[in-house]
């Protein structure tokens, strides 16, 4: 008797189950694709945020360390009260090139800099401070500070001859390469100081001139008017003697760290290129600015004019 062979024949349940179409693969992996640029896209954006408030804050912090420094210096400004020793004196930066921004709404934002030298006190010890912007022949320096100091010596003349050192230390001796400079704050785009009378108005030029043109009342033993200040507009302002501003406006504009490299590398193919790439980083100039009130004098007097 022949064996019997059994005949398998599909059930329901096998005949249920198959492979995945080639069309439904190709939507699969193209949902995945499309959720993977997502989610690339979104860190991309998130690691674009970390790094640009990571970078704010860098130059805020750097900004107004910088500020707070200049702020106490300038506030313990004092003068000396020798005829011809300077207290104060404000010059443009030479070397330095003025730029131009560009703003948005169609107009330009104009950056320079100027240095300041001032004397300052503090109980028996006399101080000159210097703020010099250097390297910046492209638009873009490094502020260095430079200070020296005397003790108040008891007798007058050995006094007015210490003054008198420290005043020329800070206003006409310093070198720029002098290794007493400190290196403050890299990136600097703009550094302005205006200095301000009593009534809060920027002082003219009143480089002195005869009594003649002016009352009376408001001249010095010699007629001349202000005698202890000299200003040339707009890049002088000297105060020597008892006189003192009685305000100063600071305005310090810094680029962010990383454009600053990217100017760099401007300004190492050519000076052109890295000004015109300054011009259209105004979005990424920080300014800082802040009044800054001298401690109160007798000689500080009103703007005449």
């Amino acid at each position: 008797m022949k064996p019997r062979h059994a005949i398998l024949l599909p059930t329901r349940s096998d005949s249920g189950r198959r492979a995945f179409s080639l069309i439904e693969i190709m939507v699969s992996v193209s949902l995945l694709a499309f959720i993977i640029v997502g989610l690339l896209a979104m860190l991309f954006q998130v690691q674009r945020a970390f790094r640009a408030g990571t970078a704010q804050a860098d130059i805020m912090e750097g900004g107004r360390a910088t500020m707070a420094l200049l702020v106490r210096d300038l506030q313990e400004m004092a003068p000396c009260n020798y005829e011809f020793v300077t207290n104060c004196v404000i010059t443009a930066s030479q070397g330095a090139a003025i730029t131009v921004q560009d703003i948005p709404t169609g107009s330009q934002r104009t950056n320079f800099f100027q240095n300041i030298a001032l004397l300052s006190r503090f109980n028996d010890e006399w101080m000159g401070t210097t703020y010099r912007v250097s390297n910046a022949v492209s638009g873009v320096g490094v502020l260095y500070r430079f200070a020296v100091s005397r003790f108040h010596e008891p007798l007058p003349s050995a006094n007015f001859d210490a003054i008198s050192n420290v005043s020329h230390a800070v206003t006409f001796d310093a070198s720029q390469v002098d290794s007493r400079f400190s290196r403050v704050l890299d990136g600097v785009v703009s550094l302005t100081i205006t200095v301000l009378d009593t009534n809060g108005q920027v002082y003219f030029d009143n480089n002195p001139i005869p009594a003649s043109l002016v009352p009376p009342q408001a001249t010095d033993s010699r007629g001349y008017i202000n005698a202890n200040i000299h200003i040339i507009q707009p890049d002088f302002f000297g105060f020597r003697s008892n006189g003192l501003p009685a305000y100063v406006d600071i305005e310090l504009a810094v680029l962010e760290p990383s454009t600053l490299v990217k100017f760099r590398a401007q300004e190492d193919i050519g000076r052109q290129q890295a000004l015109d790439y300054l011009q259209r980083q105004v979005g990424r100039t920080h300014v800082f600015r802040q009044r800054v009130a001298i401690r109160p004098s007798a000689t500080q007097v009103s703007s005449l004019y």
